[in-house]
């Protein structure tokens, strides 16, 4: 099993333009991760490791009941999977992970939006929990 693809944001300052369109762009650090389970009778473990970190490129709206709408827009990261069962390793090898252009909609006082995301192509659903805090004055 792959382990879960997790992601950092820096703190991310978006700016208005005079139609009140937001942009912004933030630095994304990959975290590496790994995970087990048994396949065939085998204790296999998979683990992910990144290079540098990445950028997203974010736009959105807010409308006037208050809605945030955000789209994000991320850079390729390029991570190396290797995969081990019952000690015999499978070096794999370094593949782009593409994340799917990603689109939330939250209260511009802030949350966590749980929405589904793909990568790989859009060959691999995976989940996003990602967490808005508005800071004022800024």
């Amino acid at each position: 099993p792959a382990p879960p693809l997790v992601a950092r944001f820096k703190p991310v300052q978006l700016v208005a333009n005079e139609d009140g369109h937001l942009t912004g762009t933030a630095s994304i650090h990959w975290v590496s991760a790994s995970s087990s389970a048994s396949v065939a009778g085998l204790r296999c473990t998979a683990t992910e490791t990144f290079g540098a970190d990445g950028e997203v490129n974010i736009n959105g709206d807010i409308s006037d009941d208050g809605v945030l709408t955000l789209t994000f827009l991320f850079d390729e990261a390029l991570g190396t999977l290797v995969t081990a069962c019952a000690g015999h390793a499978n070096p794999g090898g370094a593949f782009p992970y593409l994340i799917a252009q990603t689109t939330i909609k939250i209260k511009t006082s802030g949350g966590v939006v749980k929405q589904g995301i793909t990568y790989g192509d859009n060959k691999f659903p995976g989940r996003a929990n990602i967490v808005v805090k508005p800071v004022k004055g800024t």
